[in-house]
């Protein structure tokens, strides 16, 4: 008992020196300012000048730049000179092709143009034979007073026909051109398919000798000494406001010249739903094998020359950021302050700091 009534006169001491605290703060004595927890005395951080700036980054290979070989018509294959990975020179042959049938297939086209000319303009004459009809019998029954919805009707006919014979006349168009550009291709091609540069054969579609080789893309040429880059992808007017670009290669850096799309390409590649990618060529004496992983740096945003802090120093209420400056006596003081950019962990300061002042971190 006598324990119990120690410990209670404890606590109504407590509470009158409380009361006797709250008398005397009311009475015009200093009130000491509140501050919120900074982390210790010992989390000082500085305020620092120099460069600011954003970067976007892409991880990617290094691949060669290739020229491509494309067969036009159809041919047949007479020699196959190379292989699959060897090195050529711009001019080699890459596919021997049999001439022997060029002449015979040109005349063959000649003659299916012809003979499609002559049976076009018969049946064009037809159908004028059946709109003119129509136009008498037209005419002939306004004469004896036909009914309205009886000429309307014999009207709409004739339209009809009229409509008719221009589709098939566009359509014969398109088909006698399409044999006029088979004629200018050669038809059968005899020429034989060469390479368009100084490379490696990375790819070749052909067959064996006796095939018939179609059309469309036959070979592929690596290009000597050109290495590219694709990554994601960077709009062209982010590239011209850039401070810089560059690659970075098992460690080392390299100067990179972008290569951007055409306004074309890009509305071709929305229709199709695809993504565009970024392509970007080492510049000229780059030693660096193929297939080497590579990082494409775009530096933006970039400013020099002003005042930063790290993040964690920076404080802020409804309108406004403040820090804890450490005064000569190492007090902590309070201080607004008006930022600006803001990157990675770092915040400018555009206002209330010099460079040097110590600051109190969280």
């Amino acid at each position: 008992m006598k324990e119990i009534k120690k410990r209670i006169g404890k606590i109504i001491g407590l509470l009158s020196c409380a009361a006797l605290l709250c008398v005397c703060l009311g009475c015009g004595a200093d009130v000491p300012e509140l501050l919120e927890p900074v982390g210790s005395g010992d989390n000082l951080v500085t305020v620092t000048r120099g460069e600011m700036y954003n970067t976007i980054v892409t991880e990617t290979t290094v691949i060669p730049s290739v020229r491509y070989v494309r067969m036009n018509g159809q041919g047949i294959i007479a020699g196959l000179p190379v292989a699959l990975g060897d090195q050529v020179k711009e001019g080699d042959v890459l596919v021997e092709l049999d001439g022997s049938g060029v002449s015979g297939q040109i005349e063959s086209i000649d003659q299916e143009i012809q003979n499609k000319s002559a049976d076009n303009a018969y049946l064009n004459e037809l159908s004028q034979l059946e709109i003119q009809i129509g136009e008498l019998e037209m005419a002939q029954m306004q004469a004896n007073g036909a009914g309205s919805e009886e000429i309307s009707e014999k009207l709409s006919d004739i339209t009809k026909q009229r409509d008719r014979l221009y589709t098939n006349q566009v359509e014969q168009e398109k088909e006698l051109a399409e044999l006029q550009m088979q004629k200018m291709e050669g038809g059968v091609s005899g020429s034989p398919l060469v390479s368009p540069c100084d490379g490696t054969v990375v790819a070749l579609r052909t067959g064996n000798v006796g095939d018939t080789l179609e059309a469309g893309i036959v070979a592929a040429v690596a290009v000597e000494g050109s290495k590219e880059i694709k990554g994601d992808y960077v709009e062209e007017e982010v590239l011209e406001q850039a401070h810089e670009y560059y690659a970075l290669i098992n460690g080392k850096r390299y100067e990179i010249t972008p290569s951007p799309y055409s306004q074309t390409e890009l509305n071709m590649i929305e229709l199709q739903e695809g993504t565009p990618y970024g392509t970007y060529y080492l510049n000229e004496g780059a030693d660096v094998a193929y297939g080497s992983m590579a990082v494409v740096v775009v530096v933006t945003d970039y400013k020099d020359n002003v005042v930063y802090i790290p993040d964690n120093a920076l404080y802020s209420d409804v309108d406004s950021y403040y820090v804890y400056v450490k005064d000569d006596a190492g007090e902590r003081k309070r201080r607004d302050v008006e930022i600006g950019f803001e990157w990675n962990n770092a915040v400018e300061i555009t206002k209330g700091l010099e460079e040097g002042e110590v600051l109190y971190a969280k």
